[in-house]
């Protein structure tokens, strides 16, 4: 990683908003980490994984993001390697993803995920649903542990038909 200077670091921050501040956030620093996991994070601008072999789709690579860093809760800078789009086993798009090799947790922006996915996420005590917008097709599914949700990332299709109680949303 290039060293940056104080400035660099507060215009970074300012210009590219890459902090994220959610609950789950700060939690996941210190929490064990599968690596399938994806924490649904209210808090987050942008989803972030530290795994660049899951993007089917690169649109930045280092070369061109030298001053492309992230402040991590803990106050500290993680650099941005990659940028690119990541397809889930349940059909969901991640859609410009950042990779961050210091950052060992996966994070799903659920700003980005509904706007990205034309869907809305629907938050029970016991799931989290992410609905289509058009059809109200259920579309994902969060589970809790842990205070926190993780995306259940197998097709819909396949899980229990004891979740259908939750299809019933409408707005």
């Amino acid at each position: 990683a290039l060293p940056i200077s104080p400035s660099q670091v507060e215009d970074t921050d300012e210009e590219l908003d890459y902090n994220f501040a959610g609950t789950a956030t700060a939690i996941c620093l210190h929490a064990e980490q599968k690596e399938v996991d994806w924490v649904i994070d209210t808090g987050a601008t942008d989803h972030m994984t530290s795994v660049s072999t899951r993007l089917f789709t690169v649109t930045h690579k280092q070369t061109s993001l030298p001053n492309y860093y992230i402040k991590l809760p803990n106050g500290s800078q993680a650099p941005v390697t990659q940028i690119g789009d990541i397809q889930l086993c349940n059909g969901l798009t991640l859609k410009s993803t950042m990779v961050v090799p210091d950052f060992k947790y996966n994070l799903l922006s659920v700003n980005k995920l509904c706007k990205d996915n034309h869907c809305v996420a629907i938050f029970h005590p016991e799931i989290c649903l992410l609905q289509d917008c058009a059809t109200q097709q259920l579309k994902g599914i969060g589970e809790p542990r842990g205070g926190l949700y993780y995306l259940v990332n197998t097709p819909v299709a396949q899980v229990s038909p004891q979740l259908q109680r939750y299809r019933c949303c409408r707005w």
